[in-house]
């Protein structure tokens, strides 16, 4: 048996979909009375994240099996962008992966060399995502129940007349039908990403929107999340603190 376990999108018809765990938590709880052994993948990869200078052509991303299992991993890229309040996603040939595809023994690891494949002008960053697939084997016993890894990596690349790298974020708390959502424009012309976000309105009272990663705003782009929110006090007498690509800032709300 077989369920497929993703860590925060999944690709669908060239978009990016958040993944709905709460379906694979159902599917599992359908299907644990039938094995007689559960095992999670021992892939890992690291760095998480790529950023490409304007003069960078490569990278590299390490793929180790930390598992007791043979693995096999499929490695596709995707121009990242942000439309209608959403993520999408569309195959492209701009960064070349090399190799594409690779089984790792146990234990063992591979190094991925990731390609810039054409020289980009322009006076803001390109983002993309790096998918990172598992790819089952046949199993000799089909009762043993194995999660499958999908890792999703951002990477950014900056064109070779790109000004220096900056964030320009507008806050916004918009209500519809009973929900609250954050949204954030990013005006500037490097992606912003959020994380440990916090709202204190004009009494001092600390909301945590978030403790850990928010998500991204890519640059020239506007995105929202749902929030649970309670004693906000009028525009702009409201505060937000956030960190910011690993940096604390604080705006008027």
């Amino acid at each position: 048996m077989l369920i497929t376990k993703r860590n925060c999108f999944s690709i669908r018809k060239s978009k990016l979909i958040k993944c709905p765990l709460i379906l694979l938590f159902i599917n599992l709880l359908a299907t644990i009375s039938f094995s007689n052994q559960i095992s999670a993948s021992g892939l890992q990869v690291t760095p998480v994240t790529l950023t490409f200078t304007a003069q960078q052509k490569a990278a590299g991303i390490w793929l180790s099996n930390n598992g007791k299992d043979l693995i096999q991993v499929q490695v596709r890229t995707f121009i990242w962008q942000q439309k209608n309040l959403g993520n999408q996603l569309t195959p492209t040939r701009d960064i070349i992966i090399s190799p594409p595809m690779i089984k790792l023994l146990p234990n063992e690891q591979q190094l991925i060399r990731v390609i810039r494949n054409n020289n980009l002008l322009g006076s803001q960053e390109q983002a993309y995502r790096l998918s990172i697939n598992e790819i089952p084997l046949p199993q000799k016993n089909s009762s043993h129940l194995r999660l499958v890894l999908h890792y999703s990596l951002p990477i950014f690349i900056q064109p070779l007349n790109m000004p220096p790298p900056s964030t320009l974020l507008e806050w916004q708390i918009k209500k519809f039908q009973s929900q609250s959502y954050l949204v954030v424009h990013n005006r500037g012309n490097t992606h912003a990403q959020l994380s440990d976000i916090r709202l204190i309105n004009c009494r001092g009272k600390t909301t945590v929107i978030n403790s850990g990663l928010l998500g991204y705003v890519l640059p020239q782009s506007t995105m929202q999340w749902n929030i649970k929110l309670t004693d906000l006090c009028s525009a702009p007498n409201n505060q937000i603190k956030v960190m910011i690509n690993g940096e604390r800032q604080s705006y008027p709300l």
